[in-house]
């Protein structure tokens, strides 16, 4: 054989698997495996959601775009109304889904600093109170003790006297 019929075969297979490769020459397949493929990709975005990142994102994009656009004008004569209404929601799941996530980075980005003080005002006041109660749990215990008794008589229990209690007066 001459070399240009093997150039002339090479670039046919090439070429082939070049339209081969292409979604245009594939099949488009069956409604099921639409449902299903976009049945799991809302599934994985939902469960996902919180750790994905920009890139993560910009690929969920392109994926939403597909399903609920492309795909979708594929399959809607076969879907029933049913099934429409199930795929008509999931763009807004979606966008709800990346918007709380951008809402969630926003605000730590914004109040991060203020959470941040916060929690240390907070330790701070945790540890100060600690140290002040330390040397009253005993006398906390033994009082408590004491309101438990039955006989007011004992030695170290509290007796309530009417001029140790003030009554309020009622207002008509």
């Amino acid at each position: 054989m001459r070399l240009s019929s093997y150039k002339t075969i090479f670039v046919s297979i090439l070429l082939l698997s070049i339209l081969g490769g292409c979604s245009y020459f594939k099949s488009k397949g069956n409604k099921q495996d639409f449902l299903d493929a976009y049945r799991s990709f809302m599934q994985d975005v939902q469960g996902n959601y919180n750790i994905y990142d920009s890139k993560d994102w910009n690929v969920a994009d392109e994926k939403i775009v597909d399903f609920s656009q492309n795909q979708y004008r594929v399959f809607e004569a076969d879907l029933t109304f049913h099934e429409k209404l199930e795929v008509g929601k999931y763009p807004i799941l979606y966008h709800l889904y990346k918007y709380k996530r951008t809402v969630k980075d926003q605000v730590n980005l914004q109040y991060r600093p203020d959470a941040q003080k916060l929690k240390e005002s907070l330790t701070e006041i945790m540890d100060t109170t600690a140290n002040v109660f330390n040397g009253f749990d005993k006398d906390i215990r033994e009082l408590l003790i004491d309101f438990k008794r039955k006989d007011p008589n004992k030695p170290g229990s509290i007796v309530v006297t009417p001029d140790t209690v003030k009554t309020s007066k009622r207002i008509k």
